[in-house]
This record gives C-alpha cells, sequence and structure tokens, in this order.
C-alpha cells in the first residue's frame, strides 16, 4: 500500500468512525428531549433508554461480528443495503399514542423507542467493530493493531453528548436536530461505502493460519463480561444518584455518560497502557467514604458530594476498562471481543433499570456496584507481597459488628440520631474496612459490611413505617420528633420532604404544614380564587400528602393529578395523613403525569389550577415550557388563574415563568416567604416560593403587600424543544 494510500485509508476510517459515534450519541439526548413531554423528567426514563441503547448496541456488535467472519463484497454490499433500509425510518419521530397514563410506561417506553428509532441506532451501532475489522483485512500497517480507532468513536461520542446541551439544544429546535442527524446519516453512508472500496478484496482474518493467536479461554471472556458489567451498572447508579438529588435535564444525563466514553479514550489510546495501582487506591478511599454518605443519605453540601460521586465513577471506569483494554486480543478476535463488551454493558444496565428495583426496596445497587469495582482492581506488586495477620480475614465480619451494636444500642437507649451521630457510628468500623485497602477483596467486603449495617438504619428523616420503591422513586413515610418534641409523620420522596403532619392533630383536624401553611402564601392564593365567582372545579398538579385539601370549601370539586401511583395511595388509602378525609371539598384523584391528562381531559374548565411539581430536585421541565401554560390556560375558565409553588434548593425557577408569562400576555406576582419565624419551624412549617398569574384583561387579583410583580426574566422562552438549566442554577 502506497503511503499516499496508507494516510487516505486511515483518514477514511477515522472519519467514518467518529461521525457513527457523533450520530449514535447525538440521538441519546435528543430523543430523551423527545420524551421529557410525555413521561417527565424521572430518572427511570433516562435508564430504561440507556438499557434500551445498550440492548441495540449489542445487536449491532453481533452483527458486525457475523458480518465480519468473512472477508466477502457480498457481505459489504448487504450491510450497505441495511444502512440505506434505514433512511426509511428518518427523521425520527416520538409520538404518545398508546401510553399508558397510571401503570409503569416502561414497555410502551421500550416499544416505542423500537419502532421509533431502533433501526437507525442497529445501522449506525454496527460501525465501531465492523470497521475496525475491515481496517484489519487490509495490508495498511496498523492493521494488526487497529483499536486506535476505538479511542476516535469515543471522541466523537464525547463531542456529540456535550455538543447537544452546550450548543445544538441552544440554538436549534427539535425539527432542525432530526434533519441534522438524517443530512449526517447520509454522510455516514457514503464514508461506509468508501471504506468498503478502499478495503478491495481484503483478507480472510478467520482462516487458520501458521502464528496465530490462541483464542481466548472461558475465564478471559468472563473477565471481559465483568469488567464490562460494573462500569456500566455505575454509570446508571450515579446518574440516578444526581439526576434525583440535583436536577433531571439532559445536561446531567450526558455527564456520567461522557465521563465512561472518556475513560474508553484513555484506555485505548496507546496500546498496552495499565493503570497505576494509585489510582485503585485512591478510588477505595473515596469509594468508602461516599457508600458511607449514601448509606446514611447524605447530600449536602452538594457541590462537594457531586464531585466526588463523579470522580469516583471515573476512577472505577477507568481503572476497570484499563483492565479491560488490557486483556484485549488479537485482531482477529475483536469483533467478538467488543460483543461480549457490549453484552457486559447490556447486563449491567438492565440490572439496574429492570432487576434492582425488585431486588432492593432502596438504591443498594449503587453502593453494591462501587465496592464492586473496589474488589476488582489490580493491586501493586508490593500489596501482594504483604503478608497480614490471620485474624484480618475476620475484619468485615467485626466491620458489620461494630456497626450493629452501635446502631442496637441507640436503639436501646432511645437516642436521637442526627446526620453527626450517624457519622460517629459509622466512623471506626469504616476505618476498620479501610485497613484492608491493600487487600481488594476483603477491603469491598468490608464495604459491604457497611451496607448491611446500613440496613437497619432509615435515615435522618426519622424512624421508617413505610416505605416502597416503584418506577418513579423511593417513597418513604417516616416518623420524625421536631425541635420541640413534636412527633409528625413525613412523606419523603428520594431526599425531599413533600409535607408532613403533626401526629397530635392529623386524626382531627386538617392542619396543612410544610410549604403550605396557613401563614404562608397558600392562604393568599385561595382567597384571591374565591375572591370572585370562578368556577368551582379545581386542578392540582401533585398531591403530596395532601395537605392543600385543607383549603377546600364546600360545593367545590378538586381534581388532583399525581404521576407516582404510591403517592396517591399513601395519602388517600393510609392512615399516615388523613388530611384528604377532613377536607370539605369533593375530591378526585387522576393518575399519570398531569401533562399528558390534562392534555386528555375533558371535563369542565377549571377555575383555577395550582402546580405544585418543582420542589423535588429533578423537576419536570416539561411542566413549566411556553406549551405547558398554553395548555394550563386552555382548561382554565376565561376568568381562571394560575398558581405555582416553586420552591427548589438550587433552581430559580421565578424569572423562567417571567419569561413565558410576558411571551404570553400573563400578569404575574411572586411571593418569597422563605423567612420563617422559630415558632412557625416549630409547628412544621418549610420556607416557600410561589407565583401566582393571571390573565391581563381580567381584574388584577386581591393580593397581599408581599406578593410583588414578578419583573426578573430569562433571555429566552423555555419551550418543549429548548431548555437552559444552566441559566437558573
Amino acid at each position: 500500500m502506497s503511503p499516499s494510500r496508507q494516510i487516505a485509508t486511515v483518514a477514511v476510517f477515522t472519519t467514518a468512525i467518529f461521525v457513527s459515534s457523533t450520530l449514535l450519541f447525538g440521538v441519546q439526548p435528543m430523543v430523551g428531549k423527545m420524551l421529557l413531554p410525555m413521561l417527565g423528567g424521572t430518572p427511570a426514563v433516562w435508564n430504561i433508554c440507556m438499557v434500551f441503547f445498550q440492548a441495540i448496541l449489542l445487536f449491532g456488535y453481533g452483527w458486525a461480528h457475523l458480518v465480519a467472519r468473512r472477508s466477502s463484497i457480498a457481505l459489504r454490499v448487504l450491510h450497505v443495503g441495511v444502512l440505506c433500509t434505514a433512511l426509511l425510518f428518518l427523521p425520527i419521530v416520538l409520538t404518545p399514542d398508546g401510553m399508558p397514563t397510571d401503570s409503569d410506561p416502561s414497555l410502551w417506553l421500550i416499544s416505542t423507542l423500537l419502532i421509533a428509532v431502533g433501526l437507525p441506532f442497529f445501522a449506525v451501532s454496527t460501525s465501531s467493530p465492523l470497521l475496525q475489522s475491515w481496517l484489519a483485512q487490509t495490508d495498511h500497517p496498523r492493521a494488526e493493531d487497529p483499536y486506535f480507532l476505538y479511542a476516535a468513536s469515543n471522541a466523537g461520542s464525547v463531542i456529540a453528548l456535550l455538543g447537544y446541551p452546550l450548543v445544538v439544544q441552544r440554538f436549534a429546535g427539535l425539527e432542525a436536530e432530526t434533519l441534522g442527524w438524517k443530512i449526517g446519516y447520509v454522510v455516514f453512508i457514503v464514508l461506509v461505502i468508501c471504506c468498503a472500496v478502499l478495503m478491495g478484496r481484503g483478507r480472510d482474518l478467520h482462516t487458520p493460519g501458521e502464528g496465530d493467536a490462541a483464542p481466548p479461554s472461558w475465564r478471559t471472556r468472563g473477565h471481559w463480561l465483568v469488567l464490562a458489567f460494573v462500569p456500566s451498572s455505575l454509570m446508571l447508579g450515579v446518574t440516578t444518584y444526581i439526576t434525583t438529588d440535583v436536577a433531571s435535564f439532559p445536561l446531567i444525563w450526558v455527564i456520567p455518560l461522557a465521563l465512561y466514553l472518556i475513560s474508553f479514550m484513555i484506555v485505548f489510546a496507546k496500546s498496552g497502557w495499565r493503570p497505576p495501582a494509585i489510582l485503585g487506591r485512591a478510588m477505595s478511599l473515596i469509594a468508602l467514604a461516599l457508600t458511607v454518605a449514601l448509606v446514611i443519605s447524605a447530600t449536602h453540601p452538594a457541590w462537594l458530594l457531586v464531585p466526588l460521586h463523579l470522580l469516583m465513577f471515573t476512577l472505577a471506569a477507568v481503572v476497570l476498562h484499563g483492565e479491560l483494554a488490557a486483556r484485549r486480543p488479537a485482531a482477529r478476535y475483536l469483533t467478538e471481543f467488543y460483543f461480549i463488551m457490549s453484552l457486559g454493558g447490556v447486563l449491567g444496565g438492565a440490572f439496574n433499570a429492570l432487576l434492582a428495583p425488585f431486588l432492593f426496596d432502596r438504591i443498594w445497587e449503587y453502593p453494591l456496584m462501587i465496592m464492586a469495582a473496589c474488589a476488582l482492581r489490580r493491586t501493586s506488586p508490593a500489596e501482594d507481597a504483604k503478608e497480614d495477620a490471620r485474624f484480618a480475614r475476620f475484619i468485615p465480619i467485626a466491620v458489620a459488628a461494630v456497626a450493629l451494636s452501635a446502631f442496637g444500642l441507640a436503639e436501646l437507649f432511645d437516642v436521637h440520631l442526627d446526620q453527626i451521630g450517624v457519622l460517629l457510628i459509622f466512623g471506626p468500623p469504616a476505618i476498620l474496612a479501610y485497613s484492608q485497602v491493600e487487600k481488594p477483596r476483603r477491603f469491598a467486603l468490608g464495604g459491604v459490611a457497611l451496607i448491611i449495617a446500613g440496613v437497619f438504619f432509615s435515615g435522618v428523616y426519622g424512624k421508617a413505617l413505610y416505605e416502597s420503591r416503584n418506577f418513579f422513586g423511593v417513597v418513604r413515610v417516616t416518623q420524625m420528633t421536631g425541635m420541640d418534641g413534636r412527633e409528625f409523620n413525613v412523606l419523603v420522596h428520594g431526599n425531599t420532604i413533600h409535607g408532613r403532619v403533626d401526629l397530635a392533630r392529623y386524626e382531627d383536624e386538617c392542619i396543612p404544614l410544610a410549604y403550605f401553611h396557613r401563614s404562608g402564601p397558600a392562604t393568599d392564593i385561595f382567597a384571591a380564587y374565591r375572591a370572585s365567582e370562578r368556577s368551582p372545579h379545581v386542578g392540582l398538579i401533585g398531591l403530596g400528602v395532601g395537605a392543600m385539601a385543607c383549603y377546600g370549601a364546600d360545593g367545590e370539586k378538586w381534581t388532583f393529578f399525581e404521576l407516582d401511583p404510591e403517592v396517591t395511595r399513601i395519602a388517600a388509602e393510609t392512615d399516615y395523613f388523613r388530611l384528604l378525609d377532613h377536607s370539605a371539598a369533593d375530591i378526585e384523584h387522576v393518575l399519570g403525569d398531569a401533562r399528558v391528562r390534562i392534555d386528555r381531559w375533558d371535563g369542565p374548565k377549571f377555575g383555577m389550577i395550582v402546580v405544585d411539581a418543582f420542589s423535588s430536585d429533578a423537576i419536570p421541565v416539561h411542566l413549566i415550557t411556553r406549551e405547558a401554560f398554553e395548555l394550563y390556560l386552555d382548561r382554565l375558565e376565561p376568568d381562571g388563574v394560575l398558581a405555582m409553588h416553586i420552591s427548589n434548593r438550587y433552581l430559580d425557577l421565578e424569572p423562567v415563568i417571567g419569561a413565558v408569562a410576558k411571551d404570553l400576555g400573563l400578569r404575574a406576582h411572586h411571593a418569597d416567604d422563605r423567612t420563617i419565624t422559630y415558632e412557625q419551624a416549630v409547628e412544621g412549617k418549610e420556607p416557600s416560593q410561589w407565583v401566582f398569574l393571571s390573565r391581563s384583561d381580567q381584574p388584577p387579583p386581591p393580593l397581599p403587600a408581599r406578593w410583588a410583580p414578578i419583573e426578573r426574566r430569562i433571555d429566552d422562552v423555555w419551550t418543549d424543544a429548548y431548555s437552559d438549566v444552566l441559566s437558573v442554577m
């Protein structure tokens, strides 16, 4: 092969793989954006999407393995035919047809993705292993080790993932995005055809010959599988953690995935490179600290914990993928290697998204995989040679015994444990576990012992009375002791309090606490609503414990739209809160995503709609876009009003609503009730922020002085096709 042909061959193959990876990972956040108005921002949606994409990737790698087995021109023509057939399914369009509104939408989501994006994604997913195999069948000098192309593949993936939220979604709508993806796909087909031509007749890698490398053993294949399984599971675990405790939007979703791909770039860029053992030791130290934090449900300070989780995941991915790259086979077995690696990724994703919710009542799969990563790390020769005492093998048992004994004593003497107290309990056994860091498996068993001990710790929100996990997350009812000894039942979703009742008074009275305290803006909202003869039908998005129902009056019909059926069951069918039982209004419950259910609403128009869906850290962005507001207005009477509870730990949503209100010609007022007295805090009040909106052609609402017109606005109105959460963090 001439020097010019060598340069052209590498350039075309590298460009083809780069473009395919850009398409492959550009479509994932784009599809996530399409799904947002249909299913909301629950982390489970993204996890199911990830499992789907990983499964299609597995089929793509399987196809590549079959096509690459023979250097046949006919097989190359067949592959190009598959690529061209996928053009019939472009541009990509998702519709909510047939979506269940009151049950787990997992099967609907998978089937919808399969029909809309399955074949195009499959066609693109075949490219990386297949094109590497095609290069290996040429007489190019680098044909014996084509793995360097995998680094180019992951570079394209990272650029697509980070470019989408930072550039694409800020300057292009979904229609332009899908058209751009189709054009990119056509360019990809042309490049693949060029690769097939440059390959010529090729040489058959699978014809036995002298000096051929021995096939990998089943033990080696098992190592490939496990080393791919754990980072994949960790990626979904850290994604769930961040999207539950920070915010659910595409940029956050793609950060762990981008780090996952960057780890492949690092370890496959240089042949024979292996991560130094010091990375594994650093990973183990961070892993132990984060395991304790996860067990005690510590989420603050977020500015420290979130980067630590991402750092831990990055180190784990580099360490384990480094071992995977170090065990890569000769080019003859390249496609089999990628297929097994993809199978491990699918199994890791499926474990988190599909199996773990049935196995664990809390998010235990994440800390367990953290410890699995520690167990698989490579040790240094000095660590291997070090001898330890015979009793050291029993240290994991001692870790569990010390932690459980401390919890037992605290329970015996009725000691209330805050986060500091729990840290003091977990400190000594954690130090004991870390003493075995030079023995990875024993260290990991010590970490697992801490996790087992954590099962008996209900968290900083009090004693757990009830706990349930489903597609939408973990819901707990706990009994918490207040500052003056008052007892409260509290509803906790993830790590956010969604309401409480005073146990001394909840059986006889309907007393709204937390964000809905009678001294807060909620009282003003319902007074303004009743100041004129509006429709007695009220729509409320978000149920919580049903605290707003305490404001209901005789003759009014209230309809609560609630996404999570478990929340509705707890509030309406158990004795933990009983606020709905005391409401004077006629209460109706509608299950499913509020955006979808209100769009399909065929009942009477509302006199007021109250949106209480933003107190969780993972906000449903699709409920605050211009299209959502247009839907609310369409379901309101001409004199109807709209109220929104926008309290949030990380996001300032007032300017977002201000921009939409100005765009739609609405009058918008804001009340900031974040300063509360000690007496109010003792009673169970939480700081809150509210917005009240009305049509500008109607009389101004009678609101007290603490309500002021919204003056702050972002530059661009949020829509279903555009949102910029970074601007309001």
